[in-house]
């Protein structure tokens, strides 16, 4: 476990870079049911928890554990950076883009949440889970 989290971490904290594409955020804001702006950073409360949930909770084992240690919430209840910042550049943020592409693509071909979890479900199955391979 620590040679995995030394290479998907970074020794420091990363200058801030877009990782995240338009395109993530309008699919995710298109099943959700929410008007777009591109032009506005403002995002519900929730797209935290997706991003969370869809996108950093797959990567390895212990690495949101050590981003989230590496980067707490402060008082306020934000973080003093992104958690992006804190992956490193030739493991960490290379598989958190293949990650952001994969969960862009499932939601580009799926026309509801529902079909998102389930797709989702089928593409990044976790262990002991038993998905519904069954036709509707």
């Amino acid at each position: 476990m620590h040679k995995i989290l030394e290479a998907h971490i970074s020794p420091e904290l990363m200058k801030w870079t877009k990782r995240f594409p338009d395109a993530f955020y309008e699919e995710m804001f298109r099943l959700h049911g929410w008007p777009y702006n591109p032009e506005s950073v403002a995002r519900p409360g929730v797209v935290g928890k997706f991003t969370n949930t869809y996108v950093y909770e797959q990567l390895p084992d212990g690495v949101i554990e050590e981003l989230r240690r590496l980067n707490p919430k402060g008082e306020t209840g934000a973080r003093r950076a992104r958690l992006h910042q804190f992956l490193s550049d030739e493991v960490g943020n290379p598989h958190l883009k293949k990650q952001i592409t994969a969960v862009t693509t499932i939601m580009r071909i799926v026309d509801d949440r529902p079909s998102f979890k389930r797709m989702f479900a089928k593409a990044f199955p976790k262990k002991g889970n038993q998905i519904d391979m069954l036709p509707e």
